[in-house]
């Protein structure tokens, strides 16, 4: 990470009828490397970052925001069952 720079990660849901995205889990602030893990279901407890209890419909997207003027580099993946 460059001095100053951080990245909030998001997941986002897809409305189909309105056709915009909501968030439905807002994970933590990143500063440095490492790996965060965000998780979304609808029998899990939410949690004040990253857990949290909904639904993930068909589409959604991972929005990353970005702090800072310089350029990071990162992995996303994810996994539904």
């Amino acid at each position: 990470f460059t001095l100053g720079a951080s990245i909030v990660p998001s997941i986002q849901a897809k409305d189909p009828a309105t056709e915009q995205y909501r968030t439905i889990l807002t994970g933590t602030t990143m500063t440095g490397t490492g790996v965060t893990w965000m998780v979304v279901g609808p029998q899990l407890t939410a949690s004040a970052a990253n857990f949290g209890k909904d639904i993930v419909p068909p589409v959604f997207r991972i929005n990353m925001a970005h702090t800072g003027t310089n350029m990071t580099t990162y992995e996303v993946g994810y996994s539904v069952s």
